[in-house]
C-alpha cells in the first residue's frame, strides 16, 4: 500500500486502499467498509470516492481512526480533504502547507550518523553552501563562521559532510545535496543533548553581541495542560519545517539558526 504522503488527492489515497484490500481480500467490498466505518450504508463512501461528495469532519475522524493514522497523518489526511473543499483562488496556504508536511515526513532519519556530525558547525556549514559568493576555502570559512573555529576543524568538518551524502562537490563548487538530517522524534541521545547546548550557549553570545535588527530572541509563559504535550509537540515541528519552507533562501546573506524550547517551569508534586 502506498505511502499517504505521496497522494495529493485524498479521494485518490482511498481508491488505491479499496483496490489494493479487494486484491488481497476478495470479500472485501464496499458495504464492508462502510460498516467498518459505522455508515448505516455504502452510498455515502461511494459518493465521496465518485467526487459527489466530501467526508465531514465527524467521518474524516472514522477514516483516521479506521487507517490507524497517527496525529501528523491524521492532519495531513485532514488538510488533504479540505484541500478539495477550498476554491481554487484561496488554496496556496492550505498547499504549501500541505507540501511543508509532505517535506517533513520525507527528511532522513540518520540517527547513528548523527553522533558522528552533532557539532553545530557541520549544519551550519552546509548551509553555507546555499549564501551568495561564499568561498568554501577553510581558512575563510573560519573566519566567515562564528564560534572561533580552527582551519583544520572546519576541514575535517567538510570531509564528513561529504562522506555522509550531505554535500558534494561538482566542477570545483560545494553545493548541499537533497538529502535532510533529523532525528526520530523523542529520541534523545547524548549526542543531540550536546548539539543544542552548543546551540543554547551560541543564543547565549547573540543576546549579547549580537545587533537587535538582525535577530529574534522572545518568549512566552503559560499555564499547560500536559495532555496537550503531543499536540504541542507537533504544532511545534509542523510550524519548523513551514518556516524553513517558507524562509531558506537560495542565495542567501547569512546563516541563521532557530531554535525553540518549550519546557516546565514548575515542579510536578507528584513525583
Amino acid at each position: 500500500m502506498n505511502d499517504l504522503y505521496q497522494y495529493e488527492n485524498y479521494r485518490i489515497f482511498l481508491k488505491d486502499w479499496f483496490d489494493y484490500r479487494k486484491s488481497s481480500q476478495k470479500s472485501f467490498s464496499y458495504s464492508v467498509w462502510a460498516r467498518s466505518l459505522k455508515l448505516k450504508s455504502s452510498s455515502t463512501l461511494i459518493m465521496i470516492l465518485k467526487g459527489q461528495r466530501d467526508p465531514s469532519p465527524n467521518l474524516t475522524e472514522r477514516f483516521a481512526n479506521y487507517f490507524e493514522f497517527n496525529l501528523d497523518e491524521y492532519e495531513f489526511f485532514e488538510d488533504l480533504v479540505e484541500l478539495e473543499k477550498t476554491p481554487s483562488n484561496k488554496k496556496q496556504a492550505l498547499l504549501d502547507r500541505v507540501q511543508a508536511k509532505r517535506t517533513k515526513k520525507n527528511l532522513k532519519i540518520i540517527d547513528d550518523q548523527f553522533d558522528v556530525i552533532s557539532d553545530w558547525h557541520h549544519y551550519a556549514l552546509r548551509e553555507a553552501t546555499l549564501l551568495k559568493n561564499i568561498d568554501f576555502k577553510p581558512v575563510l570559512l573560519a573566519n566567515r563562521l562564528i564560534g572561533n573555529l580552527s582551519e583544520q576543524t572546519i576541514s575535517e568538518a567538510i570531509k564528513r559532510l561529504i562522506h555522509l551524502g550531505l554535500i558534494q562537490k561538482i566542477e570545483g563548487k560545494y553545493h548541499a545535496t537533497d538529502t535532510s538530517v533529523t532525528t526520530k522524534s523523542d529520541n534523545y541521545s547524548k549526542a543531540l543533548q550536546a548539539y543544542h547546548n552548543q546551540i543554547l550557549k551560541l543564543a547565549q553570545k547573540s543576546l549579547q553581541e549580537t545587533d537587535i535588527g538582525e535577530r529574534e530572541i522572545t518568549g512566552l509563559t503559560l499555564s499547560f495542560s500536559k495532555n496537550k504535550m503531543e499536540l504541542a509537540k507537533s504544532k511545534i515541528r509542523n510550524f519548523m519545517v513551514e518556516f524553513m519552507c517558507e524562509m531558506e533562501a537560495q542565495e542567501g546573506d547569512e546563516v541563521y539558526q532557530l531554535e525553540l524550547a518549550f519546557i516546565p517551569l514548575s515542579k510536578n508534586r507528584e513525583r
